[in-house]
């Protein structure tokens, strides 16, 4: 019986959420139950207040530097939990225009 390292587990957990379609702002929102790091803690990690992380993490805020270290505190790549700026923009402008057409 092989022995998956934490940050094993969390990724295959990660990539089972997409797989089944949750979306990368609700899968960030599960890390610290999978990982018993909160958001306080991770910002103490990082030496950044828990607003930022927080912010990050909800994709209000788009620092690549700070996505690659909140990736590292969770123990992931960053392209496993956020998606580059340009995308989340497209989506969003998409989003919108469904919007707008259906009103």
């Amino acid at each position: 019986m092989s022995h998956m390292r934490q940050d094993e587990k969390v990724l295959a957990a990660v990539r089972s959420l997409k797989q089944i379609g949750f979306d990368l702002v609700t899968i960030r929102k599960t890390l610290p139950a999978l990982t018993g790091i909160t958001h306080p803690v991770a910002a103490e990690m990082i030496g950044v207040s828990r607003p930022s992380v927080t912010k990050t993490m909800n994709a209000d805020r788009f620092r690549r530097d700070m996505q690659e270290k909140l990736a590292e505190v969770y123990g992931l790549p960053p392209d496993e939990i956020f998606e580059d700026k340009y995308v989340h923009d497209q989506r969003k402008k998409a989003s919108a225009q469904l919007n707008l057409s259906s009103c």
